[in-house]
């Protein structure tokens, strides 16, 4: 078998060099290392995606927690029979958890783009294999033609929209339960009067601050969609296949 394309790949995968024509002759052995490596490219691609779903999972766990935890703090801190300070420490205790609810969603957004990673990585390796065993199979999509903009929507651009609305419920809990924090210890606004409503002010700012976040949210898929084309072909010099080196020797 002649072997034309993605010969940088080839080299590497199957250690051999070109000859002078500038092709790799791959003989009886090179053929069943190539398709050894487009079978175990596909068992690990699978296993990446059941890694990526369980990592989510994970940590939507402990998330889920945190926000049953700091509702549990937000009613107890509305009821009016409680002490001041008891009042402060259920809005202190809702801070910390906004915060760590924070910091646990930046962890999950840097596991999902890791995921996305090794499964994109072991894609490349089917995509550059399988016109030697099985075809373009993995390449080929069927679209109707009825449909004017593809809709080839990507699980994982959904799972960050879920993790950035999780971003923006977190910060906006942690900054509205600070100026309530402080203004319990100032007295800024006081609650007593009955123009003001602890309930309706906390409740309103949440509401407003998330709606706000929509709305820009909404904006820019939109704006993102509209760019996006059938075919997303990458540039070669986007794209470098490198090989690790693994020195075993003494020293």
């Amino acid at each position: 078998m002649i072997i034309s394309r993605n010969l940088d790949y080839f080299e590497m995968l199957l250690d051999k060099r070109r000859n002078q024509n500038g092709i790799i002759n791959a003989d009886a052995s090179d053929i069943e290392k190539i398709k050894n490596a487009f079978e175990k490219a596909h068992d690990i691609r699978k296993f990446e995606i059941g890694l990526y779903w369980q990592r989510s999972a994970y940590l939507w766990g402990f998330i889920s927690v945190l926000a049953a935890a700091c509702a549990y703090c937000f009613v107890a801190s509305l009821d009016k029979d409680i002490t001041n300070s008891s009042k402060m420490m259920y809005v202190a205790a809702i801070i910390l958890i906004s915060i760590l609810g924070y910091i646990l969603c930046n962890l999950w957004q840097k596991i999902m783009y890791a995921s996305k990673y090794w499964q994109e990585n072991w894609e490349f390796h089917i995509d550059m294999l399988e016109p030697y065993v099985s075809g373009n199979l993995h390449k080929i999509h069927f679209m109707k033609m009825s449909y004017r903009i593809p809709q080839r929507y990507s699980i994982h651009d959904i799972i960050l929209s879920i993790i950035h609305r999780f971003y923006a419920i977190w910060y906006i809990t942690s900054i509205a339960s600070l100026l309530i924090f402080f203004n319990q210890a100032h007295q800024f606004i006081d609650f007593d009067d009955k123009f003001y409503d602890f309930n309706f002010f906390g409740i309103s700012l949440l509401i407003g601050s998330y709606a706000i976040f929509e709305l820009i949210l909404l904006s820019l898929h939109r704006r993102k969609h509209k760019r996006r084309t059938p075919i997303d072909n990458i540039p070669s010099s986007e794209l470098k296949v490198t090989l690790d080196k693994i020195n075993c020797s003494k020293l």
